[in-house]
């Protein structure tokens, strides 16, 4: 099974992915299939909505998938997994990074290495490449990987000696970025994340 949100905010993903897994089951039917049987993909649309990506799981699993690769974003993976963990169903999430899923024995298989690895690198490059303050810009519509980024991120450049000024917005919504990026500038920033 696939799900992931192929309507709306920040489907783009989700299609290149999709599109991704249907190249892939071409590519291992053409090669006779998993043990001589062709596989299929039953794709799902979860809407980027988490009522609907649990929705979606439950129609995958009693459509007998062996796994679901999805969702996407973490918000719909901690709206899955406890359906997931108790139906022994694997997730195989190519974008969640969230720290919220890290150091757990459940059914999900992550292809992102979590987000505080990546984060602590980015703080670290920042200061040694001169930044010292730092505008953070974060989506409240994806708060579980964008908030421990802007956690992460502000304690490890505040530990070396950096400062950050930090402006939310919430995807979906009616949102100006130039307004923004408008009023972080008033903090004079050396860089924006």
């Amino acid at each position: 099974g696939f799900a992931g949100n192929l309507t709306g905010v920040s489907s783009a993903l989700a299609i290149y992915t999709r599109n991704g897994v249907l190249l892939a089951v071409d590519d291992i039917n053409a090669g006779g299939g998993i043990n001589g049987r062709k596989i299929e993909l039953i794709v799902k649309d979860d809407r980027l909505d988490p009522e609907t990506a649990l929705k979606v799981d439950q129609e995958l699993i009693r459509e007998h998938v062996v796994a679901i690769v999805g969702h996407l974003h973490g918000e719909m993976c901690q709206a899955v997994l406890p359906l997931a963990t108790r139906e022994k169903m694997v997730l195989i999430s190519p974008g969640a990074a969230s720290n919220r899923f890290t150091g757990i024995d459940d059914y999900l298989f992550r292809i992102n290495s979590p987000a505080s690895g990546t984060t602590l690198a980015t703080a670290k490059y920042a200061y040694s490449r001169g930044l010292r303050n730092v505008a953070v810009l974060y989506d409240l519509g994806n708060k579980i990987y964008t908030g421990s980024k802007l956690t992460d991120f502000s304690k490890a450049f505040g530990a070396m000696g950096g400062r950050t000024t930090s402006q939310s917005f919430t995807s979906g919504q009616d949102v100006s970025f130039p307004d923004l990026v408008r009023d972080l500038a008033r903090s004079r920033p050396d860089g924006y994340f």
